[in-house]
């Protein structure tokens, strides 16, 4: 098991770290051109984006490029 199976989401800082970009890159390059989802908020008040973790590895699976 990694440490991968435990985690359900990436939040934007560990998705920037994933695909070894900043976070202003993620959120206003991938996420504006549609190559990652938008990703969701937690659920709480003033939450934190949240994106899959297994949705994100299918598409860096597909496309390479984006890591």
């Amino acid at each position: 098991m990694t440490i991968q199976d435990l985690v359900e989401f990436y939040t934007l800082e560990t998705l920037a770290a994933r695909l070894n970009r900043s976070e202003v890159g993620v959120r206003t390059r991938l996420r504006a051109s549609g190559r990652i989802p938008k990703g969701r908020r937690n659920g709480q008040p003033g939450g934190y984006l949240v994106f899959p973790v297994a949705e994100i590895e299918a598409l860096i699976e597909r496309d390479p490029g984006l890591v």
